[in-house]
């Protein structure tokens, strides 16, 4: 599964990103429900940690510091981290990471802005630390990514 989601990962096309986030999808659901005798308990935690989900969305080119996040669903940033890990399988801050690549996925394909731009709207402090993530995250420079994607393009 790691090997089809690292191939479709560096794959252009919507196709591939509707795949990719089904995959993804079912992993997580797995790590969530994987105790039936849990669920419910996972379907609560997770419901009470939308409103940190919508923050997190809404806020991608700003500051987010846990302890921010952690006071939405009044819990210690020690607590709120662990229980962040557990129902999402990954940290606070790995988390945010990905959603700003997703979105400067997005607005590579879609909105024609320059590097500098999407690095500032996206919270990055300058167009350099933003290619260093996006490569290290993604295996590919913003450019080449960008380009791929539209040379796939009918």
């Amino acid at each position: 599964m790691f090997k089809t989601i690292i191939s479709l990962n560096k794959t252009a096309g919507v196709q591939a990103e509707l795949q990719l986030h089904g995959l993804l999808a079912g992993m997580i659901a797995s790590f969530i429900c994987a105790d039936n005798s849990n669920d419910e308990l996972a379907k609560r935690g997770m419901s009470r940690f939308l409103p940190v989900i919508d923050c997190i969305n809404e806020n991608l080119g700003t500051n987010l510091p846990v302890e921010k996040l952690a006071a939405i669903v009044g819990l210690n940033r020690v607590r709120f981290t662990t229980e962040f890990h557990r129902l999402l399988g990954v940290p606070p801050a790995a988390y945010i990471r990905m959603r700003r690549i997703g979105k400067a996925q997005d607005l590579l394909l879609n909105s024609g802005w320059k590097l500098d731009r999407i690095a500032t709207e996206l919270g990055f402090c300058d167009s350099f630390h933003f290619s260093k993530t996006f490569s290290r995250m993604t295996g590919q420079s913003p450019a080449t990514f960008r380009n791929r994607c539209h040379d796939n393009i009918p």
